[in-house]
């Protein structure tokens, strides 16, 4: 709140809250790691306490539940809805009226069910909300789905992917991969060390106390180097690498400016969403834009493009009007 101003209008974009991963990752945690685990069981070159969670480890998902919204996720959303409330008090009716709000969600279970509980936590209550119709090519929530030429141009030409490829075959991922088949006990390929990455990853993002066994496999060296592969690959098809990527969020900020522009519309609106619009959002507004392009021998400077500080689940951009 800014003090001698009142809240006239707030208008936000908020990614769904945690998921369960694609079904690619789904399938290596069902056949890749189990067979890594083995492995370990038998050959690896870790203490007895770090052996033990990874003899107890079994797979917590089925292919069917692929990018479902998690627990973890609706109660992100929620907490979020009641940091809202909390932030802004009185500004924001304490109950849903239609001409006040506009909630909307993409075709998707977990954004729709990040709404849902975002207006749980907001409210205080479940209220019923008259939410409009859900589309897979939303032109403001996302985009890019409906944007052919970024598609070809972009996302699938192999040379937005240079860059990541190169960083693939550098010595700090060699280390890598190294470290990571001493560890194990058997050698380790890329796309292995990648599945056990993401698994660490999820199961981290699952629960605010288990540790994930994968996780105990890597160092902090190691963590920062597949980190900075994940970023080469969102700076170049999500973020900075292509004008084209983040020019096409104009459809979104337009939907901004003109709800802080009219007079009769609803005063609070709030978007449910994904990385991808988040991420070209951010490029197009030019925050976190390092001086100099994300290239694969770039992984030693400070960069300000660091996918898992700007676009965590639940990440949110939103601006608010005052008078």
């Amino acid at each position: 709140m800014i003090t001698g101003c009142t809240v006239r209008k707030i208008w936000g974009l908020f990614r769904h809250g945690t998921r369960n991963p694609s079904k690619s990752i789904i399938d290596h945690m069902l056949v890749t790691l189990p067979e890594l685990q083995r492995d370990i069981v038998e050959h690896g070159q870790i203490c007895r306490e770090q052996l033990e969670l990874f003899e107890r480890w079994q797979p917590r998902i089925k292919a069917e539940d692929a990018k479902l919204l998690v627990r973890e996720g609706g109660d992100e959303l929620y907490q979020l809805g009641q940091r809202i409330r909390k932030r802004f008090g009185k500004s924001v009716p304490e109950r849903y009226d239609g001409n006040v709000f506009r909630f909307k969600f993409t075709k998707t279970e977990r954004a729709e069910y990040s709404a849902r509980n975002f207006t749980r936590g907001l409210f205080g209550r479940d209220e019923t909300i008259d939410y409009p119709e859900a589309l897979r090519r939303d032109p403001v929530l996302r985009f890019y789905k409906g944007c052919e030429k970024w598609k070809r141009q972009v996302k699938e030409n192999p040379y937005s992917y240079r860059e990541m490829d190169r960083f693939g075959s550098s010595k700090e991922m060699r280390s890598v991969i190294e470290k990571l088949s001493k560890r194990i006990g058997m050698f380790v390929s890329p796309e292995e060390a990648h599945a056990i990455y993401q698994t660490c990853a999820f199961e981290t993002a699952w629960s605010e106390r288990d540790i994930s066994p994968w996780c105990l496999l890597f160092d902090k060296e190691s963590i920062s180097t597949m980190e900075y592969n994940e970023d080469l690959k969102y700076y170049w098809i999500d973020g900075y690498g292509y004008e084209l990527t983040y020019r096409q969020a104009c459809s979104a900020f337009n939907d901004l400016f003109a709800s802080m522009e009219e007079n009769d519309g609803p005063n609070f609106t709030f978007y449910f969403t994904h990385s991808g619009t988040l991420l070209k959002s951010i490029a197009f507004l030019n925050l976190y834009k390092d001086n100099e392009p994300l290239t694969a021998q770039h992984y030693r400077y400070k960069r300000k493009w660091r996918v898992s500080h700007i676009d965590a689940f639940g990440s949110n951009l939103y601006f608010v009007l005052y008078k």
